[in-house]
């Protein structure tokens, strides 16, 4: 998006390379994203937060090493930034120290104990020291003093630098060579990588056949060492030995059936850490986050799985809100479309409602204002997944309407007409928008809500304004100017005020006025009423 000049000196200040290498992150760019935070931190080296944002980038793409050094920087530059804890703790994590990243989680807890990453950290490391090393339930310490743990640790640096020696030497030889050596043993690879063996396998023999392509050889080579990588930690977080005697029965080689209770706790556990994505506006973990647990409930039973309807319903709106927020309309509207059919079917009230005002929201973005209105091109959707014939034959009905029996209040029904009155307004359906404002109006006035109140008596000037029933519209913007003055709301006092001299000059001009109707109010009232 901005060019760098030859001279390699920015151009743009350092929020614009910041805020552009934000957006590539949430939307998954992260090797873009790095190149904007490089610019940015060479502008600002000390900047705390752009620094953390970069080596979470470089997490994401697998350089431990570069995400490590990143965090490093912003935690001396800051011992108690817990973003830069947390990354460094992370960091350490995939790196295999699972010892000194519980350190850094504990360190992290105590400054932070709500954090709910420090304890889903710390909880992850007991576990794979566990696996690692074993419980200690049969050590017995004596009184008299054990050396036995000293000399244990002496042997383990001997044998550390003689694997040093042994890797400086093997380094020399060539990268086909040293994939060979690493794969000899072809079954524990597959057992560790699962169905990652196949690519391997793939990028192993492209590797050997691309040998007159330096660029497709050196892409794969670059494969291959991540795959290395990736098993090794898998192998220091979780032996093969641990893997086996946890999941899978010996005898069979089936995996022992989840209990309800636990599927409660972690399908509760997963929705509260998609939220807290969300919150921090990270959507494309909540997106990764939602997919896995949509397809772990598909094939778990319904023995097993409580409220598995609303569960599902529940999933597609976060995944339909983080769509929403990356700008993907799209796959927003689809995920909102299968929210509100699942509610629909087992007639739960709570997630309909809130489908309709997702999709309601959706469409108006997408500025698909009778879509928003128009229930009909999602009653055709439905009606191919289950009976055409039975939605062909029934009457359009406004989306928005089709809530107003969940009304609960006033102030919520007087949210829901003023919404519905101005997607009307848009569409240019002025005598339905002035019915539902003056509803919303009347839902204000019961809730003794002043600020709906005056977004309602606007959008009524505005709609006798397109009639050209100026005289009406004065008296109504008259009557929002009296309750702006009421509750001392300067800023809408100003913008009724341009929109009265706004609908007195149409009046003057009224007979000499002859090209096609257009709006009659200002822009800064429109959005105000937008807003």
């Amino acid at each position: 998006m901005f060019e760098e000049s030859c001279d390699d000196t920015p151009k743009c200040p350092f929020e614009v390379y910041k805020e552009e290498a934000d957006k590539m992150n949430k939307m998954g760019e992260y090797m873009k994203a790095i190149e904007k935070y490089n610019i940015a931190l060479e502008m600002r080296p000390e900047d705390e937060k752009c620094s953390v944002a970069r080596g979470y980038c470089y997490l994401h793409i697998g350089d431990i090493e570069k995400c490590l050094i990143d965090a490093i920087q912003a935690f001396e530059n800051n011992s108690t930034n817990t973003a830069a804890i947390c990354l460094r703790a992370e960091a350490l994590y995939r790196k295999g120290c699972f010892e000194d990243s519980l350190i850094y989680f504990y360190r992290g807890k105590k400054i932070r104990p709500d954090h709910k990453a420090f304890k889903i950290g710390i909880q992850q490391c007991e576990e794979a020291i566990e696996n690692a090393v074993g419980k200690n339930a049969n050590v017995k310490l004596l009184n008299s003093g054990d050396l036995t743990q000293y000399y244990e640790n002496q042997k383990r640096k001997k044998v550390k630098k003689e694997k040093t020696v042994m890797r400086q030497s093997s380094a020399r030889t060539t990268n086909e060579e040293k994939y060979t050596i690493d794969r000899k043993d072809g079954k524990t690879m597959k057992q560790m990588l699962g169905q990652l063996y196949e690519d391997m396998l793939f990028l192993d023999e492209l590797s050997c056949t691309s040998k007159n392509n330096k660029n497709i050889k050196k892409m794969a080579d670059n494969c291959l060492e991540y795959l290395d990588s990736r098993s090794l930690f898998w192998q220091e977080q979780e032996p093969m030995y641990s893997r086996r005697k946890k999941t899978i029965d010996p005898r069979s080689g089936e995996k022992k059936e989840i209990s309800q209770e636990d599927c409660s706790k972690y399908v509760l556990k997963t929705m509260e850490e998609i939220d807290e994505f969300q919150v921090n506006g990270d959507h494309t973990k909540s997106l990764r986050l939602c997919k896995k647990l949509l397809n772990e409930i598909k094939q778990w039973n319904d023995s097993v799985v409580l409220n598995r309807h609303e569960i599902i319903s529940n999933i597609h709106s976060f995944i339909g809100n983080s769509h929403f927020e990356l700008g993907d309309y799209e796959n927003a509207l689809k995920s909102h479309q299968v929210d509100y059919e699942i509610s629909k079917q087992n007639q739960i009230k709570e997630t309909k409602s809130r489908a309709m005002d997702n999709l309601g929201r959706v469409y108006e973005k997408m500025k698909k204002y009778s879509e928003a209105v128009d229930i009909s091109k999602i009653m055709n959707i439905v009606a191919v997944l289950r009976d055409l014939t039975s939605y062909i034959d029934k009457p359009k009905k406004c989306r928005w309407e089709q809530k107003i029996p969940l009304i609960e209040s006033d102030i919520e029904a007087a949210w829901l007409y003023h919404e519905i009155s101005r997607c009307y307004m848009q569409m240019g359906k002025i005598n339905d928008c002035i019915d539902y404002a003056e509803k919303s109006i009347d839902a204000s006035i019961n809730a003794k809500d002043d600020v709906w109140k005056i977004s309602a008596t606007i959008i009524l000037a505005q709609a006798h304004s397109h009639k050209k029933n100026y005289e009406k519209s004065l008296n109504t913007f008259n009557k929002a100017k009296e309750f702006a003055i009421s509750l001392d709301d300067q800023n809408s006092l100003e913008n009724i005020e341009s929109a009265i001299i706004n609908v007195k000059r149409k009046m003057d001009s009224e007979n000499s006025y002859t090209s096609k109707p257009v709006s009659h109010t200002s822009e800064s009232l429109k959005s105000f009423v937008e807003e």
